[in-house]
């Protein structure tokens, strides 16, 4: 059972090296990621597969069991006919590393240090920057920015209307 976590944390790390590409470092890491080949996860997914069928690491109720199916077939299908994750396309790399993300979530139970990553490419520029934060990361944020706008500092909070 500690063995299918440390596996999942480590093939959680792989997969999210993609969002990681910020050209600013605030923090460095103290463990160096296993980088393992397309087989190697596809073969980690069937022996999840098997796993999550006897009940370990916990046992999923009817729609944990749906989530996950549906999550794991995404996972292979996106990964199907490749060797490395280097041939995979950006956009399915992201999306990888998401559905990653959501299929541990539901083998383990919870989404607030669930990775979501973000693929945005600001107007008038053909570069995309991908941002990558946990579910309650990007939960905190979107509360900051409405508080913020709630209190009046928001684009227009000084305009008035015209006088009557």
């Amino acid at each position: 059972m500690s063995y299918l976590r440390a596996g999942l944390l480590v093939l959680l790390t792989v997969f999210v090296f993609g969002c990681a590409s910020s050209s600013q470092e605030t923090t460095q890491a103290t463990i160096s990621p296993k980088t393992v080949s397309v087989p190697e996860y596809l073969a980690f997914l069937e022996h999840l597969d098997s796993s999550i069928d006897k009940g370990e690491p916990r046992a999923l109720d009817e729609n944990e069991k749906s989530q996950y199916t549906g999550l794991s077939n995404s996972l292979k299908r996106l990964l199907q006919g490749h060797e490395s994750i280097d041939t995979v396309a950006m956009e399915d790399r992201i999306r990888v590393a998401n559905l990653h993300e959501r299929l541990q979530a539901v083998v383990m139970g919870s989404k607030s240090g669930q990775v979501i990553c973000r693929s945005e490419r600001s107007t008038g520029t053909n570069f995309k920057r991908t941002t990558c934060m946990t579910r309650a990361e990007w939960e905190r944020q979107q509360q900051e920015v409405q508080n913020f706008f709630r209190q009046g500092f928001g684009f227009g909070s000084d305009m008035v209307g015209p006088d009557n």
